[in-house]
């Protein structure tokens, strides 16, 4: 029952302040350091309240016209009742200020004097309607007041006094003991803990009911309890009142479990709890609040009273809480009673058919002669539940073990064709394990029920020889003698599940050998996702010892790799990137479905949808905004038997995984790999709290927007009315005709969730295959995450072309009409991905081709001297790629950019960039092109990079730490070479190869040595260095200075690093060749310009054959990039010849060149082509030379 203002304020007038005194809670003399500063507090606050308790003087509004004698006036009073005249006439001269020409004005005044009280136009018994006087009547109050006789005003003015004193107690509690404001999350904390903390029982030894009544309730029962209580300060008669009419509420919501947990009847309740409520807070021994832990009991009962008071404040939000939709108290309090009230009604007619009792337990001792009943003295049989239970576990068992193979793989390969699976594989979609209880106790009532029932709708089925359990099977596998849905209801009428169902009628009335044929025969489909975990659950189990522990040791290493805090933050970033595409494509599939299903307009009308919107995008809100609220619904919803293949695969696969390869087995060996998973489970815990909290969000958004369209109900709303049970019995009260089952439903809902965190199996069975083989093999050490590979490639493939593949089909349709049809499910997830995907792109495009846009498309701008690389940010960096690549088609110089590595790392993601299979591709390569190394030399680095790559792999956990010591000024920003030159000697060679990972990520240099080490030297930029390092560690973010003017000009030409900088293997020559070829860009790019200018005019004039042929760029670019190549190849030519470091001439010239300022540079450029008639080449010395002597000769001349 929802709960509103009006009620409350209701409530809140009618509460009478019982002004009943606070006791004293003495102070527990071991009191720790931490609550120090609370004790002083408490000890001034009793001591106030003590004070307040002795004194005898009542401080309120008219106190000092209170009669001394108004005892004796009592007693006269009570013999002569004054009339209303003669009170009118009294009060009117003892406070005139309240009345003007005959009439009450001050009516509030004279209320809280207590000389009035309101009356009703209610009839009495004798149908007189009371009312006031009419010097108290008015156009506001109709019926007026009547006046109070003197003795009742002095009681009133008492109560009233003594209530103004316990508000100035509390008061004063505010101004000497303040708990800061506690947040939603730390509320409820405390909250919870305090309930867990209360003692079960009172002092006196009597049950504590507040406990058990705020164990149904939970935090927002709490809340509302103080916010129509004014807090627990007020514990009396008009508390009790309180507690009553919130008892009363709450058995009406929750009957079956306040009935079950209470066992007292609301009033009785109430008269009770006062006591439960003090003790559960001054035996609270440990709280804490807000970091602080307080040890002693009275300083939890004051933080607890002033909690309440803060909770009583806030009325409203603590209805609201109580009101909110997502309230899993109220789902599970709603779901207890459903089930309650299911169970009730099976006992009722199971006692009405004891004949069926008795027959059916008859019948399952005779046929698996185990004992599972008494008998009473009229001859009944009662199901003894003990012996029930244990007939049904051997029984089972029995049927297990039976001809020497599982009976649940043999009923797996009868109803899936597949091979065997394992020994407690689950039978159905929605069944319990066969080493469960065959003859469920707690069942039988409702089997009775079903069977009773069945007798009834089918007389004639039952008038045979055969036993009830096998007419049941009959009725059962014979739709023509009741429909399939028709028995879905009979049985959740009962709260009789089909599996439990089925697994009786099978189970407790056949033989070993019956069961299997009778399972084929009335199975009921388990979910694909399932079916597929439990098929590679089984290949694990089968597969050899050497096998399973190397993927153990693999999966470790694994999970090391994806441990950072970085890793976790840019994970959660793609999800938060990813699920407003997944918005925008629910609407379009949404629209699809109509579309497939209604026609065209109601297609068009679901676009349009304002409810379709937001269902589509609910998901975000559960991911990002309530949290908390999401897992505990979630959690709900999963946490029974039906659903648990699908909880684990969105939990608890990882854990699947490692008992699959042999977790637990016993020995030296499996010990240590325990350890380490272990281990690695504890550096994932942000990891998989990101996975967790957008897998829960998109799970829930999307279970509530397929039911909402297919059930054509509002999921939260059947689940705050308590029908899950309907909802998994798939039950006509929910499920339409003809619609799929909710299990179908949820198995939809949890691979939209592995999809959005890339963890589902790959969609193409070639890549599931292949997937599935590089991890069972080990091969992960060349590509570590396969799954998430394939997966990506498949998004894009969607978000690319998807919408082919379903109008390639109704294409060829129009010719072969057995390809016409429906949409499919995966038919609109592709046609809509592709509008996505199409419309994320234009978004890209309009970036690229904008002002800010940084010249490589794998960064973004933040401000003018940084920039971030979005490549950890999937899709970001893949979008862009196809925006850059859509801004190259319309230059035409799509060709200049494309570059068949660029795209295999785009797209196939970070398997193919980094790590041990990119070492091994390109070591091979290395020793087959290598020149300038010798055999020995390039063999030792074959063999020794990979595995130092492998088992730097294993460190990476710790990069963190280099990350973080940056953060906090330990190590430098700037990026350092750290690499030493090579040794021809193998040996050497291999050691530092094998360490070189090592070093170069920091797990082996210390901040000092990398201090000393020079700075990396770069084409495109004097000095990289990393920007915001905290950003990195925290949230995963890659940002460093962007490149020099030059190097944006020549990325823009379609030029990389890679492409133009040194590609000598010998780090000194490389840092030496990198330098000078750095000096030497300004003036070939200056000199590239000045020629871009005139190649751009002449294409203005070309003919229009050679525009036809080339677009302006291309045509510049045809020109242009020749150019560059050729400056930097003249100058690596010039300075092959050299030894490391020393100068050549055209070194030397060029030095001399840019020692001059940059206007007389420009000044001798123009002489240069004055004199010459031609553009100085910049890679040539003699040029520089004379350029030289120009400028020098300008410069000396304006220095006379």
């Amino acid at each position: 029952m929802d709960l509103n203002d009006n009620t409350i304020a209701q409530q809140l007038q009618s509460i009478p302040n019982d002004g009943e005194e606070e006791t004293s809670v003495t102070e527990a003399e071991d009191v720790t350091a931490d609550a120090s500063n609370y004790t002083n507090q408490l000890n001034e606050i009793e001591i106030d309240n003590a004070e307040e308790t002795s004194t005898d003087t009542i401080s309120a509004v008219g106190t000092s016209d209170i009669p001394e004698q108004h005892e004796s006036k009592e007693e006269v009073e009570k013999v002569v009742p004054p009339s209303q005249d003669t009170l009118y006439t009294q009060y009117s001269k003892k406070y005139p200020q309240l009345f003007e020409n005959g009439k009450l004005v001050d009516v509030e005044a004279a209320k809280e004097l207590g000389i009035i009280s309101a009356v009703s136009g209610v009839p009495l018994p004798n149908d007189e309607v009371r009312v006031g006087h009419v010097s108290t009547k008015s156009d506001d109050t109709p019926f007026g007041f009547t006046y109070n006789t003197e003795s009742n005003a002095v009681a009133i003015q008492k109560e009233n006094a003594n209530q103004e004193k316990d508000f100035r107690r509390l008061e004063k509690l505010d101004e000497d003991f303040d708990v800061p404001e506690m947040s939603a999350k730390e509320e409820d904390k405390f909250i919870t803990e305090m309930v867990d903390a209360m003692p079960d029982s009172n002092p006196d030894g009597s049950v504590n009911l507040m406990k058990k009544f705020l164990d149904i309730t939970g935090s927002s029962g709490f809340k509302v309890l103080n916010a129509l209580g004014y807090g627990l300060n007020y514990i009396g008669a008009g508390y009790q009142d309180v507690i009553e009419k919130v008892a009363k509420e709450t058995q009406e919501a929750f009957p079956d479990a306040y009935n079950t947990i209470i066992k007292k009847s609301p009033k009785e309740f109430a008269n009770e709890i006062g006591r439960g409520t003090m003790a559960g807070i001054e035996f609270s021994e440990t709280v804490p609040v807000l970091g602080t832990v307080t040890k002693f009991p009275a300083a939890n009962a004051k933080i607890a009273r002033k909690l309440s008071q803060q909770l009583a404040k806030k009325k409203e939000k603590a209805v609201k809480d109580w009101n909110r939709r997502l309230n899993v108290n109220k789902m599970k309090g709603a779901t207890a009673q459903q089930i309650q009230d299911k169970k009730d009604e099976a006992t009722r007619v199971a006692n009405q058919n004891k004949d069926i009792a008795n027959q059916l337990i008859k019948e399952f001792e005779d046929t698996t002669k185990k004992t599972i009943s008494k008998t009473d003295k009229s001859g009944n049989k009662t199901l003894d539940y003990n012996l029930a239970r244990e007939a049904g576990i051997e029984t089972s068992q029995d049927l297990t073990q039976s001809k020497g193979a599982s009976l649940a793989d043999k009923v797996l390969e009868e109803v899936t064709g597949s091979a065997k699976v394992s020994d407690d594989a689950v039978l159905f979609g929605q069944g319990d394990s066969l080493m469960q209880p065959i003859l469920k106790p707690e069942k039988f009532d409702g089997i009775v029920a079903v069977a009773s029932d069945l007798k009834k709708a089918n007389p004639e089925a039952f008038n045979n020889n055969k036993t009830i359990i096998d007419n049941l099977f009959d009725l059962t596998v014979n739709k023509q003698l009741i429909a399939g849905d028709k028995l879905i209801d009979m049985l959740n009428k009962y709260d009789i599940s089909f599996e439990d169902y089925v697994l009786t009628v099978v189970g407790s009335g056949s033989t070993a050998g019956q069961v299997l044929n009778k399972l084929s025969q009335i199975k009921r489909a388990r979910p694909l996702n399932e079916m597929v975990a439990m098929q590679q659950a089984a290949t694990l189990k089968n597969q050899d010892v050497i096998r399973n522990t190397i993927m153990r040791i693999e999966n470790i290493r694994r999970g090391g790799l994806v441990s950072q805090i970085a890793t976790a933050a840019r994970n959660l970033t793609s999800a938060g990137i990813r699920a407003p595409m997944e918005g925008l494509g629910n609407v379009m599939d949404t629209a699809l479905y109509n579309l497939s299903n209604e026609g065209a307009l109601s297609g068009a009308k679901s676009l349009l949808s304002k409810n379709n919107w937001k269902d589509s995008f609910r998901h975000m809100r559960y991911m990002f905004e309530n949290p908390k609220e999401t897992k505990e619904v979630v959690d709900f919803i999963l946490d029974r038997p039906e659903l648990a293949g699908q909880s684990d695969l969105l939990f608890n696969n990882i854990n699947e995984i490692m008992i699959a390869t042999g977790r637990g087995q016993g020995g030296v060996l499996d010990k240590v790999l325990t350890e380490g998973e272990d281990a690695v489970q504890a550096l994932n815990i942000p990891n998989r709290w990101q996975e967790f909290l957008v897998r829960r969000g998109a799970f829930l958004g999307e279970l509530e927007r397929l039911v909402k369209r297919e059930y054509n109900i509002d999921f939260i709303d059947a689940l705050n009315k308590g029908q899950i049970r309907d909802l998994l019995n798939d039950a006509s009260s929910v499920r339409p005709a003809g619609a799929r089952s909710f299990t179908e439903i949820v198995s939809d809902a949890t691979n939209k969730a592995l999809d959005l965190t890339y963890a589902k199996q790959p969609d193409v069975p070639m890549f599931r295959s292949i997937s599935s083989f590089i991890v069972r093999n080990g091969l992960t050490v060349v590509l570590p995450f396969p799954r998430f590979m394939f997966n990506s490639m498949e998004l894009m493939g969607q978000y690319m072309g998807g919408a082919s593949i379903p109008l390639g089909r109704k294409l060829m349709s129009i010719v072969k009409p057995s390809l016409r049809g429906k949409l499919t499910a995966k038919d609109r997830q592709r046609i809509s991905r592709n509008l996505t995907g199409v419309a994320v792109a234009g978004a890209a495009y309009s970036y690229r081709t904008s002002e800010d846009a940084p010249a490589d498309y794998k960064e973004m701008k933040v401000d003018d001297e940084t920039v971030v690389n979005i490549t950890p940010q999937f899709p970001m960096r893949q979008f862009l790629y196809l925006g850059e690549a859509v801004k190259q088609i319309q230059k035409g110089t799509f060709f200049d950019f494309f570059d068949s590595r660029e795209f295999i790392e785009t797209f196939a993601g970070t398997n193919f960039r980094t790590g041990v299979g990119q070492s091994i591709f390109q070591d091979i390569s290395d020793i087959i092109t290598s020149a300038d190394l010798t055999d020995k030399e390039a063999g030792a680095k074959a063999l020794a990079r990979p595995v130092g790559e492998y088992l730097a792999s294993w460190f990476v956990p710790f990069a963190q730490l280099i990350e973080a010591q940056r953060a906090v000024g330990e190590r430098g920003l700037t990026y350092k070479q750290l690499q030493d030159d090579p040794n021809l000697d193998f040996q050497t060679t291999f050691l530092k190869e094998l360490g070189k990972p090592f070093k170069s990520r920091g797990f082996t240099t210390t901040p000092e040595e990398e201090e000393a080490a020079p700075k990396k030297e770069y084409l495109f930029t004097e000095e990289r260095k990393r920007v915001s390092p905290f950003a990195r560690v925290l949230l995963g973010l890659n940002m460093s200075t962007k490149d020099s003017e030059e190097g944006e000009y020549l990325k823009r030409l379609g030029f990389t690093e890679y492409d133009l900088a040194s590609r000598s293997k010998v780090p000194t020559v490389k840092q030496f060749e990198n330098k000078v070829l750095r000096e030497a860009l300004p003036e070939i790019v200056r000199a590239v310009k000045l020629r871009e200018k005139t190649v751009r005019d002449e294409y203005i004039k070309a003919p229009k054959s050679v525009k036809d042929e080339f677009s302006e760029q291309n045509y510049v670019n045809s020109d242009i990039k020749p150019l560059v190549k050729a400056y930097l190849k003249n100058i690596k030519e010039d300075l092959a010849n050299i030894k490391t470091g020393e100068s050549s001439t055209y070194t030397k010239s060029l030095v001399e060149f840019r020692k001059l300022p940059k206007d007389f540079r420009r000044r001798a450029m123009t002489k240069y082509m004055e004199l010459y008639d031609k553009e100085p080449d910049a890679s040539n010395a003699e040029d520089l030379f004379t350029l030289t002597k120009i400028g020098k000769t300008f410069r000396d001349a304006f220095n006379r």
